[in-house]
């Protein structure tokens, strides 16, 4: 008996730490071809760091990065290289003490750059995570992707009585830069004249 409460307060414990260890999270990011949308890399759940270096990774004909920038740490930098998809994000506490709780590592600024439909994995990968006495912090990793989302156009449902002339919108969603739509409209010529 006195084992198994042993092993259940062990399990309890391992459970509690892993749930409360340090983690990134990134987004899964929606955009319209060509826009550029901000999302904040943070890391949670950590305890004292004053150093952060990682790697992001993306497929570079689908997604580039535009701006990193406005980060909690006293001193953060960036090398971005769009060409082969890669933005390595340093960052460190200068006279600060450590940071803890939720992190803003930084904001990163990315631009549609495909085709609708065009997908890419954003990988980050963690170089360094440190602690202000020089310890490694462990900490997860959640991905997150970019879509480039399609053009949609659509017509809203029409309910008219008999010989009831009605007129109704036609909407283009995530179209940029739209000048000329070139539309085929089906309809069934037995009910709608």
């Amino acid at each position: 008996m006195n084992r198994n409460i042993v092993i259940a307060v062990l399990a309890l414990f391992i459970l509690t730490n892993s749930a409360l260890a340090a983690n990134f999270s990134l987004s899964e990011v929606i955009a319209s071809p060509n826009e550029t949308i901000t999302l904040p890399i943070l890391i949670n759940n950590v305890t004292d760091v004053v150093v952060a270096d990682l790697n992001l990774n993306y497929n570079s004909s689908v997604v580039h990065v535009i701006e990193v920038s406005n980060s909690d740490f006293d001193f953060m930098d960036s090398n971005r290289n769009n060409l082969k998809g890669y933005v390595r994000i340093g960052a460190f506490q200068l006279n600060n003490p450590g940071l803890s709780g939720e992190v803003k590592l930084t904001n990163i600024s990315l631009k549609a750059v495909g085709s609708a439909g065009d997908y890419s994995a954003l990988n980050l990968s963690i170089k360094e995570l440190k602690d202000a006495k020089g310890n490694d912090i462990a900490a997860k990793v959640k991905n997150g992707s970019f879509t480039i989302s399609a053009t949609i156009v659509s017509i809203s449902e029409i309910i008219a009585l008999p010989n009831e002339t009605i007129t109704t919108s036609i909407l283009i969603k995530n179209g940029t830069n739209v000048g000329v739509a070139d539309l085929n409209l089906t309809y069934n010529s037995s009910v709608v004249h």
